[in-house]
């Protein structure tokens, strides 16, 4: 069951503020909630109440006064500023979507500017009539029906909403079961309000639970995902539907019969999460904290190698790559002492170790557009042996032409005494961001490109498909590309990690995919 926290993590932290929501997310909650309302100047500020009263002691109704007015009265009365949608788009940088439950009817400017909005979310309605109108940006499993009555459930879930909210005393008479016989496909999502209280308690939770809820929202998400984690275990799925999360040039790790996830998914470092079975993922938090390493921001692109008992990571942050260290997998990654690879700008590294144990690095340099280039590493002094690197692959072919001159996002595999150096080609935002290969006799070249490339592209069904790595189920015996793409086919961000088979066909690398329909999972 989901856990979303209502006005985010409101007993920890000021309801109705950027912090509260980050709070939420980095306490495993799947969704975090907050209201939009609109003042009398038509700015949309981030607000539970109809007015001031429970907040700052004031009759004053948010709509009758200007965003200033308001936020002199609440700075005066209950010590902080209240926010708009602007302000979270600035601000709030998490991979965990925002539930933005918008008491005020559709107008263009505020579908607009959601439209454009960075950070993920998901759409609460209150009126049936405006559903149609988000539908034109939003899938309908992004948009949840704060329903007036049950009996209103079909009028939303007719109109495209693929989420429907209940109260939690409305389940006497109705339950989940009964929204789904309308429609199957649509979520239940219940608001924990047992004794007048939407803090939730363990007793509402069991009860939801057994129902069958697809969800719950709660003040209290600490004692939430306290109980989720004593009484829901991890399921073990047998069958797998990209995507299978967020987070996009993911790289993913297999020790110790466990999966470890690794993208570009935080402003200040990466998360990792874990998995028995590549479709079942737990968030285990920060495994590499900024304040840890050289670099303050843009954190992309993470790998791993295990190497003499130790997990070294190559990460991105500011153009630049850094190596890390830890004693697990989940971290924490830090420096001892803080420094780049190289003090020229490089991103998107790639470890390679080959068969007499020497280390790879492959990596791209902006050489009139994003060049791949490769050299031995310095395992001693974590440098770059600068004087072995070599110019490997740029984009010059029709296929890695549509958007930019970009070649990125190398992963070098070794197959028959070959070298393959996959890449990733076009600007990351492109609709034909794709897959190639090159193939050497020599693991810093030179490489020829595969005639039959792009190996992975995009389909009526999904765009953008690329930076991607490959990992194995736990027998050896199957080859998985993991690749992200763009979140929709009208939105790119936040983009979703996707994984599909691989496998050589004599000496051609292929790629099952881009897949999208049920199928069985790899893992094992």
């Amino acid at each position: 069951m989901k856990y979303i926290a209502h006005r985010g993590a409101s007993l920890i932290k000021q309801e109705n503020t950027v912090e509260s929501l980050v709070c939420g997310a980095e306490l495993g909650a799947y969704a975090v909630e907050c209201d939009i309302r609109v003042t009398a100047d038509g700015r949309y500020i981030i607000f539970h109440d109809p007015d001031l009263n429970r907040i700052a002691g004031s009759d004053v109704r948010i709509k009758d006064k200007t965003f200033d007015e308001i936020a002199a009265i609440v700075r005066e009365n209950a010590g902080y500023t209240p926010i708009t949608v602007e302000d979270i788009a600035e601000r709030y940088h998490e991979s965990t979507p925002i539930l933005l439950h918008i008491k005020i009817p559709a107008a263009d400017d505020l579908l607009d500017t959601l439209e454009r909005a960075p950070f993920p979310f998901i759409c609460g309605i209150e009126r049936a009539e405006d559903v149609k109108k988000y539908r034109r940006f939003l899938p309908s499993e992004r948009i949840l029906s704060f329903i007036p009555c049950p009996d209103q459930a079909e009028a939303f879930i007719r109109e495209g909403a693929g989420i429907v909210r209940l109260w939690e005393h409305w389940l006497d008479k109705t339950k989940p079961a009964d929204i789904k016989a309308i429609s199957p496909d649509v979520e239940v999502w219940i608001m924990a309000n047992r004794d007048g209280s939407m803090n939730g308690a363990p007793e509402s939770l069991a009860t939801i639970t057994e129902l069958g809820a697809d969800g719950v929202l709660l003040n209290d998400i600490v004692m939430g995902m306290n109980w989720k984690k004593e009484n829901e275990p991890m399921e073990q799925t047998s069958t797998y539907r990209n995507p299978i999360c967020e987070g996009a040039d993911p790289f993913i790790l297999l020790h110790d019969g466990k999966y470890y996830h690794y993208a570009t998914n935080a402003p200040d470092g990466y998360l990792v999460y874990e998995s028995d079975n590549l479709v079942d993922w737990e968030n285990r938090g920060y495994c590499l904290r900024k304040e840890d390493v050289q670099g303050d921001k843009w954190f992309w692109a993470p790998e791993i190698m295990v190497r003499n008992g130790k997990f070294w990571m190559v990460y991105t942050s500011e153009e630049h790559l850094g190596i890390a260290v830890a004693d697990s997998p989940l971290g924490p990654f830090k420096q001892a002492k803080q420094q780049w690879l190289s003090e020229r700008n490089a991103i998107d590294g790639d470890f390679f170790v080959d068969d007499d144990g020497t280390v790879y690095l492959y990596y791209v340099r902006f050489a009139g557009g994003n060049v791949i280039y490769g050299s031995r590493l310095d395992e001693t002094t974590m440098t770059l042996d600068e004087e072995s690197e070599q110019r490997l692959i740029a984009a010059e072919e029709e296929w890695e032409t549509k958007l930019g001159r970009v070649a990125e996002g190398p992963f070098m595999l070794k197959h028959n005494g070959k070298y393959y150096l996959t890449y990733s080609a076009n600007d990351y935002r492109s609709i034909d961001y794709a897959i190639g290969y090159a193939v050497s006799d020599s693991p810093l070249g030179p490489f020829t490109k595969y005639e039959g490339n792009p190996i992975l592209h995009r389909t009526e069904d999904v765009n953008g498909v690329g930076h991607h790595s490959f990992t194995y189920s736990k027998d050896g015996s199957q080859m998985i590309c993991v690749y992200h793409r763009h979140n929709s086919l009208t939105t790119v961000h936040p983009r979703t990690t996707c994984i599909d088979r691989a496998w050589f066909d004599g000496d051609v690398l292929k790629i099952s995919g881009p897949t999208t329909k049920e199928q069985s999972s790899p893992a094992f």
